[in-house]
């Protein structure tokens, strides 16, 4: 296992979502019934600020660890410390993130989705600044955690909300442009972050991450988003109720094992680029934000195609473009071309499980959610903590080299394709 096996990632995406994180999906209704009560409340116009909204506020809580990833080594070395316990300030951040999502949906089925929205951004602004102060690595990990934290105002939050807006049809395409957004985190986010640790230091991002939340604030304070009427108050026995679903619980499964994949790369990445490959931390920054466009390919793609194609079709691309990507892995550190080579099909190879990971996240929350008509919130928090259980999971099994890299990419894709061939005949035959 890596030095940093204990590292993580945030994405719903996405990152989940894509990363996903990485790209966030959406939580569950029925389709007809929540079209014609939203079309009565929420304007056009109100739909896209809150769209618009979300997005932000998603991109800024993934932005806090795409930016993030390029110094490690620098923070390590500010502090004195091993590798292995600066992957520390990863973890815990992602363990506040899986228990802000825990309660995320079942406190906005309890006191609404935006009063819930605006605690988390709010949150979020206060702990980046604080970071960004941070004397020591202790305080780094601390606040780091209530970061996480805080990350409540996206994820699962974001998905009931898009589900309660939009139908069935529309859903898919809302969700492929969150996910096409979501990608610009990881294609942006470690480019950022090698700037401010080649030009300033890692300090800045976090300051920059505590003013534009402060402004997406002051945004969602004067556009004044409604809250939609049709929420129902459900307790946190909703969360219970939830995970009995074996729909929804069968469709997020994929979303844990696509997001371990992606997480398993992000994390061991580093050092098998800078380490492995010989390349440098700056390099590895440019290949991640290239291959993150493969998220946002995906996602473009079955949003084009979300009237075209039935959506198992488009399950099936996806699954297919998994094993694909760490098969190219696989094949680029067996044939051993070379570093640069090498790089160059690691690369490929990514960018193509990528793709795959863009189709199944804007398709699978539709399957999974698209039945559920109560504790909405709750089952969308079901999906969203798969995203983040399966980032946590592919961070702490992290390879050590390349070739273990592709092998559990193929390993990861396999599975996807079961679970997804299992929901399929729940979906028909049950």
């Amino acid at each position: 296992m890596c030095p940093n096996a204990t590292a993580a990632k945030s994405h719903l995406s996405p990152s989940f979502c894509a990363g996903a994180t990485r790209a966030l999906m959406m939580a569950g209704g029925t389709a007809r019934a929540h079209a014609a009560t939203c079309n009565g409340t929420i304007s056009p116009r109100r739909e896209r600020v809150c769209i618009c909204l979300l997005i932000a506020s998603t991109v800024l809580t993934m932005l806090a660890t795409d930016f993030y990833i390029p110094s490690l080594p620098s923070i390590a070395e500010e502090f004195r410390v091993d590798e292995r316990t600066t992957a520390l300030t990863m973890s815990y951040n992602l363990l506040g993130i899986l228990l802000g999502q825990a309660i995320a949906g079942p406190l906005s089925d309890f006191l609404g989705r935006w009063r819930v929205f605006y605690l988390g951004v709010a949150g979020f602004a206060m702990s980046s600044a604080i970071c960004a102060m941070a004397a020591s690595l202790e305080a780094l990990i601390l606040f780091r955690a209530i970061q996480g934290l805080a990350s409540l105002c996206g994820g699962a939050i974001a998905l009931a909300l898009i589900n309660d807006l939009f139908d069935d049809i529309k859903r898919v395409r809302v969700m492929s442009l969150y996910g096409v957004a979501g990608s610009v985190s990881p294609i942006i986010g470690p480019g950022i972050g090698g700037l401010f640790e080649l030009l300033l230091s890692w300090r800045f991002g976090f300051v920059a991450l505590s003013i534009c939340s402060a402004a997406l604030i002051v945004v969602a304070l004067i556009a004044r988003p409604e809250e939609p009427t049709h929420v129902q108050s459900a307790s946190f026995g909703g969360m219970f109720a939830a995970a009995k679903d074996l729909r929804t619980v069968i469709f997020a499964l994929p979303c844990f094992w696509i997001l371990s994949g992606v997480f398993a790369f992000l994390t061991a990445g580093p050092f098998i680029v800078v380490n492995s490959l010989n390349h440098s931390t700056f390099e590895f920054a440019i290949l991640a934000s290239v291959v993150a466009i493969g998220v946002m390919l995906g996602s473009y793609i079955t949003g084009r195609m979300a009237h075209l194609r039935a959506p198992f079709q488009v399950c099936v691309w996806g699954v297919a473009a998994l094993a694909a990507g760490g098969l190219l892995v696989v094949t680029g550190f067996l044939l051993e071309f070379g570093g640069s080579l090498t790089l160059l099909v690691l690369g490929a190879g990514i960018f193509v499980f990528n793709a795959g990971e863009g189709m199944l996240l804007a398709t699978l929350p539709t399957l999974a959610l698209s039945h559920v008509e109560q504790n909405k919130g709750s089952a969308a928090t079901i999906v969203s903590l798969s995203f983040l259980s399966g980032a946590l999971c592919g961070a702490v099994l992290a390879p050590a080299d390349g070739l273990e890299l592709g092998l559990q990419l193929i390993g990861y894709a396999s599975l996807a394709g079961m679970c997804i061939l299992a929901g399929w005949r729940i979906y028909f035959f049950r």
